[in-house]
């Protein structure tokens, strides 16, 4: 289970990458919405792999950053095979 700091920041990316959301949405539009959010993760996690230093300190060090990772990661999966 990810620490607070990783659930934040994940509620946080989704959030964002959920405010694009509409009522009424049709089965076409979920099926490219949870395309959408895979790719984003996928990105997400490709980003995080680099280990750039500038986000070792925001997210708490190298360890909290693996979990973050680690979790986009998971969460990519779900929505791509929710996709």
């Amino acid at each position: 289970m990810p620490n607070l700091r990783t659930s934040i920041a994940l509620l946080l990316l989704l959030t964002v990458q959920l405010s694009f959301w509409t009522p009424g949405l049709s089965y076409e539009q979920l099926l490219t919405l949870s395309g959408y959010l895979a790719i984003n993760f996928m990105s997400i996690t490709m980003v995080l792999a680099t280990r750039p230093a500038w986000l070792e300190s925001p997210l708490g060090g190298l360890d909290s950053m693996y979990q973050l990772h680690k979790w986009t990661g998971i969460l990519a999966v779900t929505f791509a095979l929710t996709h």
